[in-house]
């Protein structure tokens, strides 16, 4: 049987906390429906994490409108054990959420659940999920600027397994979000900035992760692509970065810090920068403008008074066991690429232009 719900207005304000032991509550009534005895936390297999709590900040939530529908819901629940499994599609609409510093609109936000599936007993809580998310038309203003993403989509597949503390998580997601913009404030050492990105895709094929026998490991395997990037600069900063397409395939990484990527492909750079914003990006004040051509001995001078580093990074051995193993298979710089460099803090200024038409590096 279906069934719907509707909701007008809704709000709420305050802080959200999130505790372990709330969900360990409702798990344990559920199992002693057909239980002969009081059912422990230990049964749920949740009990390694008891007493631990996430308190969001305190923020004012207000809901236009929400629309749920449920097409399936069944639990069972025989000797202890119990088993849900339910098929949902939700949607609000008119999202407002404002905190001390932030405030986000969102249009539209619809989760839409294919498969949960939770099963709970003897010490194990199994976890099947698989659905899609989608949002519209959100807007965020907060201290360091604003932005407005156009649509965010997710697909995804999880699989959890906790056997009494030990933990399974295995899944995959898909991830597309189209027509960001963002302007970031005015700092002290660079300038108001815009960013622009008309796509972004995200495919995690394979996400894992587990803690059995008192060894943390993970390992994700996925790829992504930013389509139609741009970031420009206000008040005459010359500095300015677009590109037609940035793409990364294959790219792995593991508990280790082994980071892998089979291909990374840039087509279409075009990029300028100046040395008063590669000062600001350090945090350092503009300096002024040098009255005269630097000599040798002036540059030493400097040196030696600390005005240049030449401090020799520290180099790590292929055998050092810190050492972690990264490995680029395939770069391409295609479609062209355009790169200036202006230092216009010394005299005579700097200009530096590299054209490129193609670029490929293997290993």
């Amino acid at each position: 049987t279906k069934h719907e719900v509707e909701a007008k207005q809704l709000a709420f304000s305050g802080r959200v906390n999130l505790s372990v032991d709330a969900l360990t509550d409702v798990l344990r009534i559920l199992q002693s429906i057909s239980a002969k005895q009081q059912i422990s936390e230990k049964e749920t297999g949740l009990d390694k994490w008891s007493g631990d709590e996430v308190t969001l900040p305190k923020s004012d939530i207000t809901v236009e409108k929400i629309n749920a529908s449920v097409s399936k819901l069944e639990m069972n629940s025989a000797d202890g054990k119990v088993m849900l499994d339910i098929v949902f599609d939700n949607e609000a609409k008119g999202i407002k959420v404002a905190t001390t510093e932030r405030a986000t609109n969102i249009d539209t936000a619809s989760v839409k659940i294919d498969t949960l599936s939770l099963k709970s007993g003897d010490g194990k809580t199994e976890l099947t999920l698989s659905g899609t998310n989608t949002v519209t038309g959100t807007r965020v203003t907060g201290p360091v600027g604003k932005g407005r993403i156009k649509t965010v989509g997710l697909s995804q597949n999880v699989e959890l397994k906790i056997n009494r503390g030990d933990i399974m998580l295995q899944g995959s997601a898909k991830a597309d979000v189209q027509q960001t913009w963002l302007q970031a404030k005015k700092t002290q050492t660079l300038p108001q900035a815009t960013i622009e990105v008309g796509k972004v895709s995200a495919d995690v094929q394979k996400a894992m992760f587990s803690t059995e026998k008192q060894q943390v490991k993970w390992q994700v395997t996925s790829g992504a692509s930013i389509d139609q990037a741009s970031a420009s600069y206000a008040e005459g900063e010359k500095s300015f970065a677009k590109i037609q397409r940035l793409e990364w395939r294959g790219a792995r990484a593991d508990q280790n810090l082994n980071l892998a990527t089979e291909a990374l492909i840039i087509s279409g750079l075009e990029a300028t920068t100046t040395r008063q914003f590669i000062d600001g990006l350090f945090g350092k004040k503009p300096r002024e403008k040098s009255k005269k051509v630097s000599t040798p001995q002036q540059e030493e001078n400097d040196e030696h008074n600390g005005d240049i580093d030449k401090t020799t990074p520290a180099k790590l051995s292929a055998d050092d066991p810190d050492a972690n193993n990264v490995k680029l298979d395939r770069f391409e710089l295609v479609n062209g690429a355009k790169l200036r460099f202006l230092d216009q803090q010394v005299v005579p200024p700097i200009l530096v232009d590299l054209h490129i038409k193609k670029a490929e590096v293997h290993g």
